[in-house]
């Protein structure tokens, strides 16, 4: 039988690859697992591209994509799924009034606004992330009482490139906004080559799906705990109270 993975990698390949890369243990897999299970909610996915991920989402949600790519938002509306409701704008600036939406989605966004943060005359210097916060701060006012913010970002600890966020970064900014919140890692095995034959964060998991399902491998590598908050991403959630 067919793994969830392996089918939605076949609808990325044939929607359009080069519009959603991932690796084949993406934590976005693992994200698109948890969204199942929910119905009849209002949806919002930021920055959500061709739409894979509230693809996957039952059909009861009234699912909202919003990106500042029309190129994306057509292939989501005309090839991906055509009830899902597409709109052109920036992540700085959702165009919703406050409060209206159950779940948002913010997948491999927020180090986007990092990248915007970053410029050579701040090198150096005390960086105030500007456009993260933004980014955080209009999720948290499109979401109602009691609605969840899902986040993945890749982890620095790992990546060790400067849009990505640290723990720390992360940490202090969904603090800013929300009270309850879990910041929690998605792939802990150690990278301890550069290249990805002898990367234990991609051989392990590899060789583990030889002989278990791959979507078990997926869940099987969500940790709550990481030593020095090491991980090859992110899994972040949080409640506005």
């Amino acid at each position: 039988m067919k793994s969830n993975r392996d089918r939605i990698k076949e609808k990325i390949l044939f929607l359009n690859d080069k519009k959603w890369r991932s690796d084949d243990f993406d934590v976005r897999y693992y994200l698109i697992s948890k969204l199942r299970k929910f119905m009849s909610k209002v949806v919002l996915d930021v920055g959500g591209g061709i739409g894979i991920i509230e693809s996957e989402m039952d059909q009861s949600n009234f699912r909202v994509n919003v990106d500042i790519s029309f190129e994306d938002l057509e292939i989501c509306f005309h090839k991906t799924d055509p009830k899902i409701h597409p709109i052109c704008a920036s992540m700085l600036f959702l165009p919703f009034r406050d409060c209206i939406f159950d779940i948002v989605i913010s997948s491999h966004v927020i180090e986007l606004a990092k990248l915007m943060d970053i410029s050579e005359k701040d090198e150096g210097k005390k960086r105030e992330f500007i456009n993260m916060k933004k980014v955080i701060e209009e999720e948290y006012r499109a979401l109602r009482k009691n609605g969840v913010l899902f986040l993945t970002t890749p982890n620095y600890a790992y990546h060790k490139t400067n849009n990505k966020l640290t723990f720390s970064e992360l940490n202090q900014l969904l603090s800013l906004f929300f009270k309850e919140l879990s910041i929690n890692f998605f792939n802990t095995f150690p990278k301890i080559s550069k290249s990805r034959k002898f990367n234990l964060a991609n051989v392990v998991p590899k060789i583990k799906a030889k002989f278990v399902n791959v979507d078990n491998v997926i869940n099987s590598l969500f940790k709550e705990k990481s030593k020095n908050s090491y991980s090859v991403y992110f899994f972040a959630t949080a409640k506005k109270n």
